[in-house]
Order: structure tokens, then C-alpha cells, then sequence
């Protein structure tokens, strides 16, 4: 690191010397510039220099947790927000699929996630995102709720998927 230091010292010296003096004002300040030119280091006066630091990682916990990318893009849910999206669901009784069992089903609803209306059940492929949890468990509320009880039972179901979507 030292070696680097006299290094950027030097480099540094070499470019302010190559500026016009107008210039080496602006990056320097006038007192800066007096200081520099009676043979202090320019460092302790540049402008926005921020001096020779180790190297530190810009990876952060944020993008050291990135979700599993799945088979068409999407990215899935991590089981930490899975579980916190479905505890509630969970603790009031509702039942969750998973596996086999409930991949054939979506299949055939082409779907990652689907709640049944009236059963306090979910289903829920491997490969789900966060927005289809999400939206599952809403459904599971506005069913506890009784949203839209009042309208035949495909207008129910295509209000309740437009409030989900809101």
C-alpha cells in the first residue's frame, strides 16, 4: 500500500504540473496550490479526493441473498419470505401443497400458485415467486372475508382476481 501511495503522490504531482494554473485552482483551491507549490502534498487539499483506501467488497447481504432464477426467468421466492408470507395463512388453518402433488396440479391451471375457494387450501410449485405467494394469500383473505360472496361465482372470482391484482 505504501508503494501504491508514492505512486498515486507522483502521479499526482505529474498531473498538476501538466495543468494551466486556472485549472490546478479549481482542483486545488487557492490555498491548496500555494501549499502545493511550496512543496506539500497535494492530497490534503484536492478537491473530492477521497485518498487510497483497501479494497472493499461491494457485495453487500442484498445481492449475497439474490433469489434462484427459474426455468422461464422469474425469480423465486426464498424461504424466509415464503414463510413469512404464508404464517398467517398457516396459523388460521389453511393447508399448503407443495411437490408432485401440487405441480400436477397447476399444470393443468398453468399456474405457479392457486388458492381453492371455500377449502383453506393452497397450492404451491417449487419455482413460485414472491407476487404469486402474495397474491394466493390475498386470495385466502378476501375467502375469509367474503369478498364479492354476493355475485355468481365467475364474477366473484374474476372480481376477487382484479382486486388481488390492485
Amino acid at each position: 500500500m505504501q508503494q501504491q501511495r508514492d505512486q498515486v503522490g507522483a502521479a499526482g504531482d505529474k498531473w498538476l504540473n501538466s495543468l494551466p494554473e486556472s485549472r490546478r485552482v479549481q482542483v486545488l483551491g487557492r490555498k491548496g496550490l500555494k501549499a502545493w507549490e511550496d512543496g506539500k502534498d497535494w492530497r490534503k487539499y484536492m478537491r473530492g479526493y477521497a485518498g487510497l483506501r483497501e479494497a472493499e467488497s461491494r457485495l453487500n447481504e442484498s445481492v449475497l441473498k439474490r433469489r434462484r432464477i427459474g426455468t422461464q426467468g422469474q425469480q423465486i421466492i426464498d424461504k424466509a419470505t415464503y414463510s413469512k408470507l404464508v404464517k398467517e395463512f398457516l396459523n388460521d388453518g389453511g393447508i399448503i401443497i407443495r411437490g408432485e402433488e401440487a405441480d400436477r396440479f397447476l399444470e393443468k391451471q398453468r399456474a405457479y400458485a392457486s388458492y381453492l375457494v371455500g377449502s383453506k387450501i393452497a397450492f404451491i410449485r417449487d419455482g413460485a415467486t414472491v407476487s404469486d405467494v402474495l397474491e394466493e394469500m390475498y386470495h385466502a383473505k378476501q375467502d375469509r372475508r367474503g369478498d364479492y360472496n354476493n355475485l355468481i361465482f365467475d364474477e366473484m372470482i374474476l372480481s376477487r382476481e382484479i382486486d388481488a391484482h390492485k
